[in-house]
Formats: structure tokens, sequence, C-alpha cells
């Protein structure tokens, strides 16, 4: 039996199979059963390539799968222990994934496609990705008094609190700590 597809097909088959060291029969034969396979699951062709961009990404990430309740329970004891700790981790670990995505696909936008996989991984009742211009932050309409520079009224109001909080526990400057406001 014969199947008929483009040349450029045939071409990148003949130097796929060249590389892995495979005829072509057994490359078309391999990828052909695969294929087959996974539409027979219900998966159509850009679904396959999305899964298999996924895949890569999250490899690349050294994504590890952890059932979603054990890994609510160790954020919840561990910012109990160390908030700061857990903030901290979750703002490298964004950093880190802001210049995967920026870098392996170019931006937000790019990395679009995944959305209704990460749903699916991700263990959260609600997820939603809104993919927009950025924003540029507001300057400030306040005018400058004569001869004050900007940062001057910022760089006064810090050292007020620093003094307010000086202030509070005597002269060997200790500080009042108070408890959490309920």
């Amino acid at each position: 039996m014969n199947i008929a597809v483009s040349k450029e097909i045939v071409d990148a088959l003949a130097t796929t199979a060249e590389r892995l060291g495979m005829t072509q029969y057994a490359l078309a034969n391999q990828l052909l059963g695969v294929g087959l396979e996974l539409v027979g699951q219900g998966y159509n062709a850009s679904q396959i390539r999305d899964i298999a961009l996924f895949y890569r990404v999250m490899t690349e990430l050294e994504t590890v799968p952890v059932p979603g309740r054990l890994l609510d329970r160790m954020i919840v004891e561990m910012y109990r222990t160390n908030p700061e700790a857990v903030g901290k981790a979750w703002c490298e670990a964004g950093r880190m994934l802001a210049s995967y995505i920026k870098a392996f696909f170019g931006g937000l936008e790019g990395a679009a496609a995944l959305v209704p996989y990460i749903v699916k991984a991700v263990p959260a009742k609600r997820f939603e990705v809104k993919v927009g211009q950025r924003l540029q932050p507001q300057r400030s309409r306040r005018r400058l008094q004569h001869g004050e520079r900007r940062g001057d009224r910022e760089r006064r109001q810090v050292h007020a609190r620093r003094a307010r909080l000086r202030g509070q526990g005597g002269r060997d400057g200790a500080r009042r700590v108070e408890g959490p406001r309920r």
C-alpha cells in the first residue's frame, strides 16, 4: 500500500530517518502508529503538538508531579513557619517562569496555547489568563516645591517612619513588636 504525502514531508522523513539511523519505513511506521493511537484516544493533530510542547516545557522547568492536596498542605505548613521564605520562593519561581516564557515563546501571547493543558495540570478551582498590553506606571502628578527634587518627599516619609520606630523602644533603640491584628 502506498500513501501520498507532500514533498516536504517526504524530505523531512528522509532527513530525520537518516539522522536517527532508521529506515524511512521504520520511522514512518512508528510515527503513524503513535499518531493513530493518540487520535484513537480523542486527540487531534494540533493537540498532539501542544501536548508535546507542554511536556517539553514541564521537563525543561524540572516540574515534579505532586498531588495537589499534598502541595497545598506543604505550602500552608511552610507559610506558618516562615512566610518570608514562602513569598521569596514564589517570587523566584515567578521570575524563572517569566524569563523562560520570554526566552522560549517570546512572550505570554506565544505561551497562551498551553493554557488548556496547564488548567488540567494545576490544582486550581479557576484558572484564567488574559494577555493584553503591558501597563505603564503612572507618573505622579504632584508638582515639586521650589528646590525640591523627585524622591525627596518619599525619603522624608521613610526617615519619619524610622524615627517613629526608634522612638517606640526607649533610649536603647529596642522596638516594641506587636502581634498580628485580628
